[in-house]
């Protein structure tokens, strides 16, 4: 009996170890993690020089780790057992009350899904000069469409965690009375007249005749979309009289997908009864290009609507859109931020009647670049530069990895999130006025960002960062950086995603004083 049992556990340990790696190595490597929402590392590439063979093993291990049998089913349970017993089984969730699930982490500068929890507490605030550039950029962006005969609205969606405070965990209470967005509303409509609509009223009420969020998601849910869709048409209304007739479409019973906070807790996305839109006898929108993915540019067509709209978005589209696109006579999807190149592009093609701008809250406090859309040329002809990439003046994060430096060229890999380098101090004038120039050739499509400090530091912040988007091949990018609270610290983050970057120009230019009228 004794030789008995100890066969069988050893049959059973060499199973246990053996299992995995036939697993691994016979089902097809999955390239990103339905649990964990995020890229799985890939088989590294067979080495072709001794410093591949010398980074070959942590690769490999890398790639292994990711990709050994049953590994998602194993973090599956390892985190709903965390949260069964009560624990965050993420650094990207917070448990709230009730059931309720929240997007965010508690560590010092976490930024990943930028800092909902900091927003809560109201600490992610705007400075004098970040409102004051916030709302520059929202009048010249308006201001430009409207040369251009094109209606602007921007929208706010709510963080989950400002309609549901009630049931965040009890130690998420503010710190200031007003939030960032209470801020830029209470600022915008003291000194400007951009239209910006704030869906918490609307929701807040919505509430109260069912849930409006889900419970293991970020977004609204369906009936919550619907609330924030007919106060948009009633905003769209006040812009262009008689153009939409704003009500609530019809709901049914039905079934609706919640999934990535339940991702963060280790479960795949599932199905619960819910209120579903019911658009029977509606317009059946035709989607162009076909089968356009949701983060492709696309156009949805209804026979019925009158306006032709223009949507700069985020995920919480995702759920506006079936109900807006039956309204519209044309509504065209840009999932990112407003660009001048696109946005001309766009009126050039489809001449849209309206443009809407749509960020969720967590976006804020950020102020992007007023400059592209001032109707104004910067004059280089005696611009002087101060700053030109070298050798040895650039400090590099863990997240990129340095392939070339040459006199006329840097190429980096980018190996990580939030890949970054950052420039020597700068010796700038309070009065002066700079532009940054960056020239880089990329592989896919992805965005850069530059981050200036306040003062003489190099402390950075989501409050102080211009953002460009990135296409394949060449890109060249001028970038006015802002003429009040430029610090003497720049930092480039020059690609959002895993890749390479050939970078053959990085300047700071300041440019030649205006000359004063009769001077």
């Amino acid at each position: 009996m004794y030789r008995l049992q100890a066969g069988l556990l050893t049959i059973m340990f060499l199973a246990g170890i053996v299992a995995p790696l036939l697993k691994g190595l016979l089902e097809p490597d999955a390239s990103i993690s339905a649990r964990e929402k995020r890229s799985l590392a890939a088989l590294p590439e067979r080495p072709g020089s001794l410093a591949d063979v010398q980074r070959y093993p942590r690769r490999f291990d890398d790639y292994y780790a990711d990709h050994f049998g049953f590994r998602e089913t194993l973090v599956s349970w390892y985190k709903q057992l965390k949260y069964a017993l009560g624990d965050a089984p993420s650094a990207d969730v917070i448990l709230g009350r009730n059931g309720w699930v929240f997007l965010g982490g508690i560590a010092k500068g976490y930024t990943k899904y930028a800092d909902p929890v900091g927003d809560a507490r109201h600490v992610n605030r705007y400075t004098p000069e970040t409102l004051a550039a916030m709302a520059n950029y929202l009048v010249a962006v308006k201001n430009w469409l409207a040369v251009r005969g094109v209606r602007y609205l921007f929208v706010v969606a709510p963080n989950k965690h400002s309609i549901y405070p009630e049931n965040l965990p009890p130690w998420l209470v503010p710190e200031y009375p007003d939030s960032a967005l209470d801020q830029l509303l209470a600022y915008v409509r003291e000194h400007t007249d951009v239209p910006v609509l704030d869906l918490r009223p609307v929701l807040l009420r919505a509430k109260e005749h069912g849930e409006v969020y889900y419970y293991h998601d970020s977004h609204w849910n369906w009936l919550g979309a619907n609330h924030a869709q007919q106060a948009i048409r009633e905003e769209i209304e006040k812009l262009i009289p008689g153009s939409l007739n704003a009500t609530l479409f019809p709901m049914k019973k039905g079934q609706e997908r919640e999934g990535d906070l339940h991702a963060f807790l280790g479960m795949l996305p599932r199905m619960r009864p819910a209120l579903v839109p019911d658009f029977k006898g509606d317009c059946q929108p035709r989607l162009e290009p076909p089968g356009a993915a949701p983060r492709d540019v696309h156009s949805q067509y209804c026979d019925r609507g009158r306006l032709q709209v223009l949507v700069y978005r985020d995920s919480f589209f995702s759920h506006l859109e079936p109900y807006l696109s039956r309204v519209f006579a044309r509504l065209t999807s840009i999932w990112t931020k407003v660009d001048k190149t696109s946005l001309q592009a766009q009126l050039d093609k489809n001449k849209p009647d309206l443009v809407i701008e749509e960020w969720v809250e967590r976006n804020l406090p950020m102020a992007p670049d007023a400059s592209p859309f001032l109707e104004t040329r910067l004059d280089l002809s005696n611009a002087q530069s101060i700053y030109t990439m070298a050798r040895g003046d650039l400090r590099f994060n863990a997240r990129i990895r340095v392939l070339s430096f040459t006199a006329t060229k840097l190429v980096l890999e980018s190996i990580g999130n939030d890949p970054y380098m950052q420039l020597p101090r700068l010796s700038l004038a309070p009065d002066g006025a700079y532009v940054m120039h960056i020239r880089l050739r990329v592989e896919k499509k992805s965005g850069l960002e530059v981050y200036y400090s306040a003062g003489d530091s190099p402390e950075f912040s989501a409050a102080r960062v211009l953002k460009r988007p990135l296409t394949p091949g060449e890109n060249d990018i001028w970038l006015r950086l802002p003429a009040q609270g430029l610090g003497s610290y720049l930092r480039l983050d020059p690609i959002w995603a895993e890749g390479r970057v050939e970078l053959d120009a990085l300047e700071v230019l300041r440019l030649a004083p205006r000359k004063k009228a009769g001077g």
